[in-house]
């Protein structure tokens, strides 16, 4: 379970200041941030840089959390537990878009239609796939899911020939 540390809670309070109080601005977009440390990674949307790499495939990664979360489908390592059944997770990230399933909550909404979805991800698919909105197919295509492509290459190689 979630237990709140000074550091958590202070982050957390600093996320409700004013627009104002926002000090850190992105000089290519205007973006602005409450934290400098995020500056320098949305920055790196900008520039291109990805200075955290793989040392087993040399896949590279703009923030140190996303090579962690990488490294995992290298190791199969699954620390997260679904605290409904049990399903273990590589990413806190999934858990909490696995565990709707049994919950039933969708908060994200297509504007277009009102069918609600799990995840953006899957919201981002259907208003590609059903409405045809500019860009929303180009971000699922450059964003590959190393856990989940991982999983379908497992998948198709343990198959016969028999059963194919």
């Amino acid at each position: 379970s979630f237990t709140p540390s000074r550091s958590n809670l202070s982050f957390h309070l600093k996320t409700h200041t004013n627009e104002k109080e926002k000090e850190h601005k992105c000089e290519h977009c205007g973006k602005v941030f409450i934290w400098n440390s995020i500056l320098i990674c949305h920055l790196r949307t900008h520039t291109g840089e990805k200075p955290y790499k793989c040392q087993d495939c040399g896949m590279s990664f703009t923030r140190r959390g996303s090579l962690m979360r990488h490294q995992r489908t290298h190791t199969q390592e699954k620390p997260f537990p679904c605290p409904t059944c049990g399903k273990r997770f590589s990413s806190k990230s999934v858990v909490t878009i696995h565990h709707r399933i049994h919950t039933g909550e969708r908060p994200f909404p297509c504007s277009h239609c009102g069918k609600s979805f799990q995840s953006n991800r899957q919201l981002r698919r259907h208003q590609a796939a059903t409405h045809d909105v500019p860009g929303t197919l180009d971000s699922l295509n450059n964003a590959p899911r190393p856990a989940l492509i991982a999983g379908t290459l497992k998948r198709a190689s343990q198959k016969t020939p028999a059963s194919s």
